[in-house]
């Protein structure tokens, strides 16, 4: 059994927060030294985190060596599958650990990819982009869910447009539904 053991720093007076996936860079000279140069640190994803340096966001390495230069507003999520959501010019994109765009910025906010595709929001409606950057369907509905898989049905997700709910499959098809939607986020986790 493979287990995972996080270790979290919290300073608080500084606004810091960091954890550290198996101990990758909880160990004393490269911690120190994460926090001593850069104040806030994120979590390690991939091999990388962010830090925050002159009110931009970079990346690390878990040497604690800057790999992508700080450049961006914000980030969400840190990398997954090889990207990193981030906020540049007031839009989001996403990076590849070169920090060169694999998607541009340009959504008001995005999700994580789930099945292939993550949700983006244009304005006060939501569409969803694949890791290329294509839309398999246009920012046209009021909520939406990540793309999932229940049971043995195909990967779909729930959107909601004018109070009905819609089945969206991956090839952007959509069926209407009774479905009810757990805007919690439990359900569909």
């Amino acid at each position: 059994m493979n287990k995972v053991f996080w270790l979290v720093v919290a300073v608080c007076a500084m606004g810091l927060m960091m954890a550290c996936k198996n101990g990758t860079v909880a160990e004393g000279k490269v911690l120190d030294s994460l926090i001593a140069n850069h104040g806030v640190v994120g979590t390690f994803h991939e091999g990388l985190a962010y830090v925050k340096i002159d009110r931009k966001i970079g990346y690390v390495d878990t040497t604690g060596e800057l790999v992508i230069r700080p450049q961006f507003e914000s980030e969400k999520y840190g990398f997954h599958d090889g990207m990193a959501a981030v906020e540049h010019g007031g839009k989001y994109g996403w990076i590849d650990g070169r920090g060169k765009f694999v998607i541009k910025p340009e959504y008001d906010d995005v999700g994580l990819f789930h099945e292939g595709f993550a949700w983006v929001r244009v304005g006060e409606k939501i569409g969803f982009v694949d890791k290329q950057g294509n839309l398999l369907t246009p920012a046209k509905w009021d909520m939406a869910t990540d793309f999932f898989e229940k049971g043995f049905e195909s990967c779909y997700a729930l959107v909601e447009l004018d109070g009905k709910t819609y089945r969206i499959d991956t090839c952007g098809n959509t069926t209407e539904t009774n479905e009810k939607i757990d805007w919690s986020g439990e359900e569909y986790d």
